[in-house]
């Protein structure tokens, strides 16, 4: 029982963002984990391990045991299916309340926004995507 670590040390891993989210919370729909006395994003030590086992895999050549690759693919699949998913949402309520041809091209026009990646705010991009519609309705149409 005397076999105390006598090399022991620590470090301080430091990282700055902005305008992302370093590490969210898969219970609350991937939101940012924040400190609700500080206002502060949390990281967990789970993302920090990632984060440096990544950075030895792919700036130092080193093997790494766990790897993230196949959940990173399956990720992706899962966001492009919420995604196409959500657009026929869209694009039903849209058929239902504005009709045929204006609703399709609507779709589309989100369609091409969401594959450009979000810059902005959804309400921002709903109200390009709809264009002519006025205002008041378009505020109704993205609360549906």
């Amino acid at each position: 029982m005397n076999d105390v670590i006598k090399n022991r040390s620590e470090i301080l891993f430091l990282y700055d963002v902005t305008d992302a989210n370093p590490n969210g919370d898969p219970i609350e729909e991937n939101r940012p984990r924040i400190d609700e006395e500080t206002g502060v994003n949390i990281v967990t030590d789970v993302r920090l391990k990632r984060t440096i086992r990544d950075y030895l895999r792919d700036f130092k050549g080193q093997n790494i045991f766990i790897q993230a690759e196949k959940v990173i693919e399956e990720g992706t699949e899962l966001i492009k299916a919420r995604g196409a998913k959500l657009i026929e949402e869209i694009e039903k309520i849209l058929e239902d309340e504005i009709g045929g041809d204006e609703a399709k091209k609507i779709v589309e026009k989100l369609d091409e926004i969401l594959k450009e990646g979000s810059k902005g705010n959804r309400q921002k991009k709903f109200n390009e995507a709809l264009g002519d519609v006025d205002e008041e309705r378009k505020k109704e149409l993205f609360e549906k």
